[in-house]
């Protein structure tokens, strides 16, 4: 029989280590099955849109589980459960919040931009830009019209929206080609 030394450092009891710490810790499984119901409660009642709380607690556990090896093998508790819930919330609230102001910046935008004259051509042409522009995606379109509309840079519109000079401008080049597949497809 080997003594209990020699076991822990066989080769067998190294892999069986191994695979061990590539499978999911079961802590997060089970903070899980006991806090999820209260979790979804406190999610309800921060964001008042059930479907958007239920979303929020199924990104907090994929988020969870795939952090879990940084963490090592320690127990979560309920109050950073909890707090990772609340952090979420804000940050859906946050988000919410800027698309809406995206969407009455928009519409104001729209509104100062419309030709006053009674030209029917320039009309048309303005209401087509106007649907083509609705058609592309609301961050999309918030950087279309700052660099046509602004006249900034893609560095200027990266430290507005807070994101890296390379995501604005691959958004920005996306967003010209939805708004020209559209237009063709209208002309």
């Amino acid at each position: 029989m080997q003594s209990p030394a020699a076991v822990r450092e066989s080769p067998l009891t190294r892999q069986t280590a191994a695979a061990e710490s590539d499978r999911t810790w079961p802590g997060t499984e089970t903070l899980f099955d006991a806090l999820s119901p209260k979790l979804l409660f406190y999610l309800r009642g921060l964001t008042g849109d059930d479907l958007l709380a239920e979303d929020l607690l199924q990104d907090l556990f994929v988020s969870l589980l795939k952090n879990e090896r940084e963490r090592g093998q320690q127990p979560l508790s309920a109050g950073y459960a909890f707090r990772a819930a609340r952090n979420a919330a804000i940050n859906a609230r946050n988000t919410a919040a800027r698309q809406q102001r995206i969407t009455q910046d928009w519409q104001r935008w729209r509104s100062a931009l419309m030709p006053v004259g009674n030209n029917p051509d320039e009309r048309e042409e303005f209401e087509r830009l106007s649907q083509a522009l609705e058609s592309i995606p609301d961050e999309q379109r918030e950087i279309v019209l700052l660099r046509t509309h602004g006249d900034l840079s893609f560095a200027q519109i990266a430290a507005v929206l807070e994101r890296p000079k390379s995501s604005v401008a691959d958004s920005y080049s996306a967003a010209l080609a939805q708004l020209r597949k559209f237009l063709e497809k209208d002309a």
